[in-house]
């Protein structure tokens, strides 16, 4: 899905940030 908003690299990096904290949190 991150490949989608390519287009927008701000709003992917972003949101991918987001889900990295996700993701560290659930995991912890």
């Amino acid at each position: 899905l991150a490949f989608r908003h390519a287009r927008a690299p701000e709003k992917a990096k972003e949101a991918f940030e987001k889900a990295a904290r996700g993701q560290e949190m659930l995991s912890s």
